[in-house]
Parts: C-alpha cells; structure tokens; sequence
C-alpha cells in the first residue's frame, strides 16, 4: 500500500520489483501533499512499467485515517468492501 504517495521515484518500477503484489495507493479526497497532476504521474509510471493497482480514496487529508485503514485492510484482504 502507498498511502498518500505514488512509487518512491529512487526505485525503477517493473513487474521484478513488485513480483506478485497486489498494489494500493490511498489518498485523500484532501490530500495537500498528492494532487490530480501527482496521481496522474504515479499512474503513468506504474502503467508504463506494466504494473496494476488499485487506487482507494477516502474523506481526509495527508494522513492515516483510522477509518479508511480499517476499511482498506478488508479491501485489500477480501477483494471487496465491508
């Protein structure tokens, strides 16, 4: 899970780095540190490199929000909402 972030740009994304992972990224509907432009570039990277992910967004900022990561471990364990 990348919370409130897209993928560290030290790291080279391909599929040998996140070899079987079922990647996440959560960002706030408030987010002041990750807007529309940052997502978009995340996307790209990723994408570029053939690597999937899903995108959780919650009410809140630039933070954990306790509700949005219980809500995001039953996404990520169950595939589906609570």
């Amino acid at each position: 899970v990348l919370w409130g972030s897209g993928l560290a740009h030290e790291l080279s994304p391909g599929p040998a780095l996140l070899r079987g992972a079922r990647l996440w990224i959560a960002v706030g509907d408030a987010d002041e540190q990750i807007d529309e432009r940052t997502l978009a570039e995340a996307d790209r990277r990723l994408r570029d490199a053939g690597l999937d992910y899903r995108l959780y967004r919650y009410a809140g900022g630039h933070r954990i929000e306790p509700k949005a990561l219980d809500d995001l471990a039953v996404l990520v364990r169950t595939g589906s909402a609570a």
